[in-house]
């Protein structure tokens, strides 16, 4: 795949807690570009037999792209990683100059040769761990039959590159900030130029885990009486709504609150068994405080223009009335609709 475009922004979502974790990964990813565009003027101190890409020596901006950092994603919870780094995909629109994006969030970032590097064919980048945070995106990619590469990286090949850039031969990569040392400068050397084919571990049988129980088990919203289905949701920790898996379109669902429909949740897990029914509508105040609603999410799926439904409480949290929706993950419950 021949990369032949400059990258417009440089998307960070991470688990992070704090501004100056980002900082140092923006930090670093500028540090980067800006030292392979300068070397690249010069023709020297890179390493050779390094492939370029088309683009890298003519009509360039010499500011690196701008960086939107996104923080706070709840901490080993990959489902609300994939949901982010896809929603910020998709908020960007066709046509747009392509973007690279670093995902960052445990667990599995550092552990081994879990780092994965997915292209598509608009020539976005998408630099992370493999554990799972690539879902959604990979499952819109397949839905439209998207073509995309996907590889592991090689931290070797990293370290040497550092190794050159710092002038210190016996550089050796950190272990525990894999997001500053490792996926920022990836992104650096490509954005500066580098054929991002020049980072991947070759291997027999690379394995990249790409789907999670909330990406992999899409499906539509019941519309029959007594028709049930399992889904998964997790909780936004904003409001206490649970996203679920679940999707429909809006003339449908609009279909299904012109005729009251209700919906019955059902959690049976680890010993917890509760259900609780939810009325379909379109907007918080369609029920009292305290009451359920199942409402038309703004999050697009990748089932083209259908649309996730969530569930919230008004003026309270569905998370906590239907006891499920942890901060480490979806969680299996079952939609029934009963009216």
């Amino acid at each position: 795949m021949s990369l032949h475009r400059y990258y417009k922004n440089i998307i960070l979502l991470t688990d992070f807690d704090c501004g100056i974790a980002n900082a140092q990964v923006e930090l670093k990813f500028k540090n980067i570009f800006r030292y392979v565009t300068g070397q690249l003027e010069e023709s020297k101190r890179l390493p050779k037999n390094i492939k370029w890409s088309d683009w890298a020596k003519k009509d360039r901006p010499e500011e690196p792209p701008y960086v939107v950092s996104i923080h706070n994603i709840p901490f080993g919870n990959v489902d609300y990683a994939a949901y982010a780094l896809y929603t910020c995909y998709r908020s960007l629109g066709k046509g747009m100059w392509p973007n690279i994006f670093i995902h960052v969030t445990d667990p599995g970032v550092g552990s081994g040769n879990d780092r994965s590097l997915l292209i598509t064919d608009e020539d976005n980048i998408f630099i992370g761990p493999n554990n799972g945070s690539l879902g959604l995106m990979i499952q819109y990619f397949r839905e439209r039959k998207v073509p995309y590469s996907l590889f592991p990286l090689n931290q070797q090949t990293v370290e040497k590159m550092e190794r050159v850039r710092t002038g210190s031969p016996s550089y050796i990569m950190p272990l525990t900030f894999h997001g500053r040392d490792f996926m920022a400068v990836v992104a650096g050397l490509v954005a500066g130029g580098m054929d991002p084919r020049e980072v991947e571990l070759k291997t027999e049988n690379p394995f990249i885990s790409v789907v999670n129980s909330f990406a992999e088990h899409i499906s539509r919203l019941p519309v029959k009486i007594g028709e049930e289905k399992s889904c998964y949701v997790f909780k936004d920790n904003t409001f206490g709504n649970l996203k679920s898996n679940i999707s429909t379109d809006p003339l449908s669902f609009a279909t299904l609150v012109d005729e009251g429909a209700v919906f019955e949740f059902k959690l049976s897990a680890k010993g917890r068994h509760k259900k609780v029914k939810f009325q379909a509508g379109h907007v918080f105040a369609d029920v009292q405080a305290g009451e359920p609603l199942l409402y038309l999410g703004s999050t697009f799926s990748p089932i083209w223009d259908e649309r996730f439904v969530e569930l919230a409480v008004n003026m309270a949290s569905a998370a906590e009335i239907l006891g499920c929706g942890n901060t480490h993950g979806a969680e299996e419950i079952s939609i029934k609709r009963i009216k």
